[in-house]
Order: structure tokens, then C-alpha cells, then sequence
């Protein structure tokens, strides 16, 4: 059995009471695990899955490739980011960059705490309410960078909000082409 922190950024029905979740963790990278049961109103697991919050998970592996979650509770629920449709929206965004991005499973500590970060400040954050789609950019482009897709550039050193704020249609340009030429 392994028991790691993680996010969830991507969850599938799966069969008639099961979902399939895809989580970042801190020990595993990604990972993608049935939750067997978990639409079921009796399931232990149920209310602990829920987006928005850093859990402990445990899962096992099983023959057909995927892990088996075992067991999740909250750590640390992120209640600013979903009082806030802004910032859950943003939130997701994120998640879908990482789900798009991150192919495979292993572990990668800087990522995490990056992740970690960009969350952090998302929550405790009153003033990027109305920078949110600067601060989407800025994130997405650590995220791209640390992944290697942004090359040495000499834009993507010392980025900053208010550096967002000033050229922020070109870095969504880039963040967008970036994307597109990944053919991910």
C-alpha cells in the first residue's frame, strides 16, 4: 500500500458506482486510481474526494494497470478557491494544464511544491482576484517551464504578476503556442 499527499485534477465515472481519478502526488507524480464505489451513498470515501483540497491518499496496485484507492481524507481544504467561482475556475484550469501536460507517472518534488505554491497563494490571495487571468499565465508558465517545454528563454526568468501585467497577451501567445506545438 502507498499513502502520499495529492491533488485531484481529473475524475470519470467508471461503471455503474466507481470513479476513476487522476491525482498529483507528491511521491508518485501522477496517478490514476479506481475508486471502487465512491458514487455510492454508504462509501467511506464518498465525501473526502472532493476538488479544491490536498488529501492523503492510499492506494494499491492491481493487474489491470490502474491503482486501487483504499483510502483519502482532507488535509487541507482550499475554502477561499471554491467560495470563489474566479478562482475555482482558475483552479481548474490549472488542473487541466497539468492533466494535459504531465504524461506518465513519476515523481517530481519541484513540481509538487511549485503546485503547492501557485495553490497557496490562490487561496491566501485576496488581491489576485482581479488578476486572474495574469495569474493563470504566470502559473501556467512556471508550470511549462519547469516541464522543460518553455526552453532557456530569457522572458520566462524572474516572471512576476505585474511582468504578466504588462505583456500579458504575449505571454498567453506564448503559453497558448507552447500547447499547441507539445501535440499533447
Amino acid at each position: 500500500m502507498y499513502t502520499t499527499k495529492a491533488f485531484i485534477f481529473r475524475e470519470i465515472n467508471f461503471g455503474e458506482s466507481d470513479k476513476l481519478f487522476s491525482f498529483f502526488t507528491e511521491d508518485f507524480g501522477r496517478v490514476d486510481a479506481v475508486a471502487q464505489g465512491v458514487r455510492c451513498l454508504k462509501s467511506k470515501l464518498r465525501y473526502s474526494l472532493s476538488g479544491n483540497s490536498f488529501l492523503r491518499v492510499s492506494f494499491v496496485g492491481t493487474s489491470n494497470g490502474y491503482f486501487r484507492l483504499v483510502d483519502a481524507e482532507e488535509i487541507f481544504l482550499l475554502e477561499k478557491t471554491k467560495k470563489s467561482l474566479k478562482k475555482t475556475k482558475s483552479s481548474f484550469v490549472l488542473f487541466s494544464l497539468i492533466d494535459r501536460m504531465l504524461q506518465g507517472q513519476e515523481e517530481d518534488r519541484d513540481l509538487w511544491k511549485k503546485f503547492e505554491k501557485i495553490f497557496m497563494f490562490l487561496e491566501n490571495s485576496d488581491s489576485v482576484d482581479g488578476n486572474l487571468k495574469n495569474f493563470e499565465i504566470l502559473a501556467a508558465m512556471h508550470v511549462l517551464n519547469h516541464l522543460g517545454y518553455l526552453g532557456e528563454r530569457d522572458e520566462t526568468k524572474s516572471l512576476s504578476l505585474d511582468k504578466i501585467g504588462k505583456n500579458g497577451k504575449y505571454f498567453l501567445s506564448l503559453v497558448q503556442k507552447t500547447i499547441e506545438q507539445s501535440q499533447l
